[in-house]
């Protein structure tokens, strides 16, 4: 009886542990820049948006900055009106400051000190993340869910961003979504 007891005991403080480690980390706050129609012959090479695929370009600040950041960086980019979040979902390797994906904390960290030895060091890095404005359905893959073909120049939707920041065994957090109504989708396709 008292082994199971240590294993829950155990079990408990490895939880307080983990969430002490994940509670000292700062929360990260994203900031709107702008909403920009991207057409695919200028898109970074890091995306993944489909051969031939123009791009809505989500611009964003950060507090604390994302430079500062351990981890690895995930953008999360949805349809705020879906009920299945994963519609267009992995389509880049956001996010990105300038045409330089800052997904991996090696680039990441590469960045930071270019940044910290240049002109522009004490100007606030705007970061950026893409979103294709067409895609074809995809179907069904592996344990990948069946994604459905989409057009946002001739349905405008409204678009919801987030990002993960993961580092190492710690727990993802999440940042704030910001949130692109249809109608600034469809101004920034014109």
């Amino acid at each position: 009886m008292h082994s199971v007891a240590g294993r829950y005991v155990a079990t408990a403080l490895f939880a307080l542990v983990l969430g002490a480690c994940g509670a000292t980390r700062v929360s990260v706050t994203l900031a709107p820049v702008g909403l920009v129609h991207v057409p695919a012959s200028v898109l970074p090479a890091d995306t993944r948006a489909p051969r031939g695929s123009d791009a809505l370009r989500i611009d964003f600040t950060s507090s604390p900055e994302l430079l500062s950041e351990e981890g690895y960086i995930l953008d999360d980019a949805r349809f705020c009106d879906a009920e299945d979040s994963n519609q267009i979902r992995n389509q880049t390797l956001a996010p990105f400051l300038g045409d330089t994906s800052i997904r991996h904390p090696f680039t990441r960290g590469k960045l930071a000190a270019e940044r910290a030895n240049g002109a522009n060091a004490s100007a606030r890095p705007v970061y950026s993340t893409y979103v294709s404005v067409a895609r074809p359905a995809y179907p069904a893959m592996n344990q990948m869910p069946a994604l459905p073909a989409y057009d946002l120049a001739r349905e405008p939707r409204p678009l919801c961003v987030s990002l993960s920041l993961r580092d190492g065994y710690e727990l993802g957090r999440t940042t704030n979504t910001l949130t692109f109504s249809a109608e600034q989708v469809a101004s920034a396709l014109r």
